[in-house]
């Protein structure tokens, strides 16, 4: 990673980090299950306005235009979310590993300059 990590602070990186462990396909999931229920439920309060005009124009029973019409607003919500949240969560992962690296480095550092200065007093 080529971007100079000094510029982070230390509430950006907890901000980060807090980033890279979301689960995306997780999030992606729950949209479609509890996703799908809201939407189901908001469709049978507004069924005279959503889906019951559309199953009377295609001749399709209601409930499968209800059913059909949740499942494909959730997915259609799912993927959309997943589209715009990858490549934040991606970002984030590369960089709290970069971080974790630098931190490692520098610990490595002080402890080679600690053994160091105690083999001199020697």
């Amino acid at each position: 990673m080529n971007e100079d990590l000094s510029v982070f602070s230390n509430e950006d990186r907890r901000r980060i980090a807090r980033t890279a462990k979301r689960r995306v396909g997780s999030e992606a999931v729950l949209i479609l299950t509890a996703g799908f229920s809201f939407l189901m439920v908001a469709m049978f309060f507004g069924g005279k306005f959503t889906f019951l005009p559309v199953a009377e124009a295609t001749g399709i029973r209601p409930t499968i235009i209800w059913v059909g019409a949740s499942f494909a607003l959730s997915a259609i919500w799912a993927w959309l979310h997943v589209s715009i949240l990858r490549p934040k969560v991606t970002r984030a992962q590369k960089l709290d590993a970069a971080f974790i690296h630098e931190y490692e480095d520098t610990r490595r550092m002080e402890r080679e300059e600690k053994l160091k200065a105690f083999k001199d007093d020697e």
